[in-house]
């Protein structure tokens, strides 16, 4: 689970980055008009920290608390992707689309590694 859940932050990472650069910029949030190598290397850094503070711990305890369900686990574990990509707001505001656009690519990717793709933990 350890492996599959830092597999999961890695490309959620990689794919937020990349489809917040290109359909969210950060310069346009800013009102200025920079490269799209900037706006990468500014999401990217958001996205990171965000992932490794929040979104890490956060997807353990949605996995610990949806373990025991066996039946439509993900059917389960969706609404507290959505609950905890939607509680930023109290910090975030506006820019809460982020956190909930984030929560949404972990979800789809660890749930797809889970099921297609089996990661042996040692």
């Amino acid at each position: 689970m350890i492996k599959r859940k830092f597999l999961s932050a890695i490309f959620t990472f990689i794919i937020s980055t990349i489809l917040i650069s290109i359909f969210f910029p950060p310069s346009t949030l800013l009102g200025e008009s920079s490269g799209f190598i900037d706006d990468l290397f500014i999401t990217g850094t958001y996205v990171g920290i965000g992932l490794l503070v929040y979104g890490l711990p956060v997807t353990f305890l949605i996995e610990w608390i949806t373990n025991k369900i066996i039946s439509a686990r993900a059917a389960y574990a969706f609404p507290f992707y959505i609950f905890f990509g939607l509680l930023p707001v109290l910090v975030l505001g506006l820019l809460v689309m982020y956190s909930l656009s984030i929560s949404l690519i972990y979800f789809l990717v660890d749930e797809a590694l889970r099921r297609y793709v089996k990661i042996p933990e040692k």
